[in-house]
Formats: C-alpha cells, structure tokens, sequence
C-alpha cells in the first residue's frame, strides 16, 4: 500500500519540480514520460506475481508454450488448458517465449505496450499531461497487471480512436480486428464508430437511456437463464457486488464535463468523443449495478474518456482558485477509488 501511494506522490513531486525548473513545456511533458514510464515498469515488472489472481495462468502459458509448435497453436485447448485463449493471445505468448527465457521480459514486455499505448493517447489528446498520467494510475494501471489479455486489447483499440473522428472505417475495423484476436471484448468499440456522428441534444440522451433500457432487458435474461440452466453464476455476479459508487461517479463526471463544455454543438472532434464515451461508462456503470460482471468488464473500454476528458475540461476554467480546487478535489476522489480498488494489494518481489 506504501508503495502505490509513493508512486503517485513522487507524480506529483515530479510534475513540481519540472513546473519550477527552466525547461519549456515541451521539455517538462518529455521529461514526465520518461521518468513515469520508467517508475511504472519497475513496478510492473517486479511486482510479487503471486498475489495476483489470474496472472499465474498467464505465466503458466508463457512456459508451457515453449512446448508447442507454432502449427499447433490453432488448437492448443486439445492439450493444454492454460493457453485456452483467443489466437492473438496465443501467437504473442508463443513469440514471446520463443525469443525470451524468462518471464520478467515477458511481463515487462506487455506493461510496457499498455502503458506506452496510453502515454501516446495522452500525448495526443490531453492538455494536462501529469494530471492524465495520475488518472491512468488510479483507473487502468493496477488492473492492468493482472488481466493481460483484454487491457492488451484495450490498449489496442487506443490507436483505433483517430480513425473513429477522421471516418476512415477499414483502418478502423483492422485495428479492432487485431484487438479483437487479443480479447473478444473488444467489438464494444465498434458501436463508437456507429454512434459517434450522432449530435449530442436531447435525441442523444434518448438513445442513452433506451440503450440503458437493453442492457438491462438483455442481462437479466441472460442471467435468469445461466441460473435456470443450471450453471454457476458466481462469476457473472462478481463484479456486480459493487455499490452504486461508480455510477454516481460518471455521473457526476458527465454533469460537471456538460456543464463546462455548454453549448455542446460548440465542442471540439476529440472532445464530442471523450464526451459520448463518458456517457456511454456512465449507462454501463448504471446498468451493472446488481448483474453481471461482464457489464462492467465491456465498460473498461471506456475508461480513456475520463483520462482525456477531465484533465482538458479542468484547463478550460478561468478561475485559478477554483481550478486548483477541482482538481484536487479529483485527485482526492480517485485516490480513494484507487485504493479501494487495490483488492490483491501490493508488494514488490525484491
């Protein structure tokens, strides 16, 4: 626990000592990077692996594919029940422990594409490029250490958003092909690129809300039939333990990003997508409230909207006082959520 919270207060003191020193913008938004990039690896790299769930799974994977030739991969789940994963999965373990003898490289390996993925989205879109980088922390960064497989296909999707904004569709659907090899989750992404041309007025809040309607509809039928099926149920329910605290969250994000961006009709590409990706987290947090889990694993997709979205939307008030106070009233807030959400906690191998 001492350790996360030291990795975010030496963010902070980072960002400060850059700010105060003589370096341009520019200078201190590399510097930040780097050094950041260079913390995170160390801790996702040398993290203790065995407090982790799923993660030995993984492991296990990695050197039991050095057993199997590449022909074979296709169909692995004949023999080997730890590589019972999509074929992006496959081919990328199997390359890994082809090239490499050791599973810290492999781990390294994998942060490191995660982590740089969303370091070049915040380069690319956020204003506030340390307050993106605490967000990333608080919202992505644990959990991306221990569920490899869709945080790969995440991360993946990340490079698909410019080509939501531009309407390139087949460079699109390739990016989320690929991602979608790495974790089937990843077709959640295609209903941005649908619904991205809408205008955001009073239509738009209709269509949330009938979304919310479906999701509800379709997931208590699922769920009725997993039980009368007589299946176990106790993964579809394991995320939904959680209290309405997420959906009051988004909540309050969409109401107060609303608020700052009025008129929406006004707003920028980038800002009109962060925006309707915020909306659409908040249905998803609603709409897992007392069901499933997967509800909220699809919402994970979301996520980079709040990474972009509130560091920008804080930049745009005028007031120095109370934009010093918004902020860290949301670094307060999801420092919380943080911690809260270190459910394995933390501690390092070495």
């Amino acid at each position: 626990m001492l350790i996360w919270i030291g990795n975010i207060i030496l963010l902070f003191v980072y960002a400060l000592v850059f700010k105060l020193s003589n370096l341009n913008k520019n200078g201190r938004s590399i510097l930040i990077f780097v050094v950041m990039f260079g913390q995170l690896m160390f801790l996702y790299t040398l993290k203790d692996h065995t407090i982790f769930n799923d993660l030995w799974a993984y492991l296990e994977g990695f050197h039991n594919s050095k057993e199997v030739g590449w022909i074979e991969l296709y169909k692995i789940q004949d023999f080997n029940s730890y590589l019972r994963y999509e074929l992006g999965w496959r081919y990328f373990t199997k390359l890994m422990s082809s090239l490499f003898n050791n599973e810290l490289i492999f781990t390294f390996t994998t942060g490191a594409f995660i982590t740089y993925s969303y370091f070049n989205l915040i380069k690319k879109y956020s204003l506030v490029h340390w307050f993106s980088i605490f967000l990333f922390i608080s919202i992505v960064f644990y959990n991306s250490m221990f569920v490899l497989r869709q945080n790969v296909a995440i991360a993946i999707c990340l490079y698909a958003i410019p080509y939501i904004i531009d309407r390139k569709l087949w460079k699109f659907l390739f990016v989320i092909g690929i991602a979608f090899l790495f974790h089937k989750t990843a077709f959640v992404f295609i209903g941005l690129y649908i619904i991205y041309p809408l205008k955001i007025n009073y239509k738009f809040y209709i269509y949330l809300l009938a979304f919310f309607l479906i999701i509800k509809f379709v997931s208590f039928i699922i769920l009725q039939f997993t039980v009368d099926a007589g299946f176990s149920a106790v993964y579809l329910l394991e995320e939904s333990r959680a209290n309405i605290t997420p959906f009051l969250i988004s909540l309050s994000l969409v109401l107060f990003t609303g608020f700052i961006l009025y008129p929406l009709k006004n707003i920028d590409n980038d800002e009109k997508l962060f925006f309707i990706m915020l909306c659409i987290l908040m249905v998803f947090d609603l709409s897992r409230t007392d069901l499933f889990g997967t509800i909220g694993r699809l919402g994970k997709y979301l996520f980079p909207a709040t990474i972009i979205l509130i560091p920008n939307i804080t930049e745009k008030i005028n007031n120095p006082t109370f934009r010093v106070l918004i902020r860290i009233l949301i670094i307060v807030l999801f420092s919380i959520t943080s911690l809260q959400a270190l459910n394995y906690g933390f501690k390092l191998s070495i």
